[in-house]
């Protein structure tokens, strides 16, 4: 089965919107910005947020099982499948939009998708959990010596800040400097390491079922 990219791109439509339980459906080839401006309106937020929202499809995140910039405090994309329709490598449909957060029963098909890559099936409309929308946000930025330091401040403010997001470690040019400066081994630099390979100018390319002739390339 082959499915181009362009065909999921036109299932962009937003179903269900459950403005009481946070829940919304959304086609594969609904954008993140798409999806954040249409639960924005009822007072929710979607937990995953990427620097690509503006193309990545909510399909393509959950099959990748996306991270983004809030991972800390909303987890990847597996988190956020509640539900989902899929189409198999035969044309079976499988659809398990149950709505719950609370689910128990038989096997949980969408946790299995998420982070597949398209391998056991193409997404085509998923059920996401929704966060509620924060009225405002804080960014601080601190300064420490080592990296073991920033380590342990992350630490410290997951411990008394529950609703920590992200968290970024900027390195200066003295912190990479150790880095820049490591000389690299011999076998990597020589002409005859490990390291490098030498290509032939030319190769000769014989396709397979094919009675022409072998031609160099």
């Amino acid at each position: 089965m082959c499915i181009r990219d362009s065909s999921l791109r036109r299932l962009a439509t937003i179903g269900d919107f459950d403005t009481v339980s946070g829940e919304v459906t959304a086609g594969a080839g609904v954008t993140l910005s798409s999806l954040q401006q249409h639960i924005r309106e009822g007072g929710w937020a979607f937990g995953v947020d990427l620097a690509s929202r503006d193309s990545a499809t909510i399909g393509g995140m959950v099959a990748t099982n996306a991270g983004g910039i809030r991972v800390i405090r909303y987890g990847a994309m597996r988190r956020q499948v509640l539900g989902f329709e899929a189409v198999l490598a035969d044309g079976g449909i499988v659809r398990r939009m149950p709505g719950l957060v609370k689910d128990n029963t038989g096997y949980d098909l969408g946790q299995l998708l998420a982070g597949s890559e398209g391998t056991l099936a193409i997404l085509t409309a998923v059920r996401v959990r929704l966060v509620p929308q924060l009225e405002r946000r804080t960014v601080a930025l601190l300064g420490v010596r080592e990296l073991a330091g920033a380590l342990e401040v992350v630490a410290a403010v997951r411990g008394e800040l529950p609703s920590l997001e992200a968290a970024e470690a900027l390195a200066d040019r003295d912190t990479l400097a150790p880095v820049f400066n490591r000389r690299a081994p011999d076998w990597a630099t020589s002409s005859s390491g490990l390291g490098t390979a030498t290509l032939p100018s030319s190769k000769t390319v014989c396709p397979s079922r094919s009675s022409r002739p072998c031609s160099p390339a």
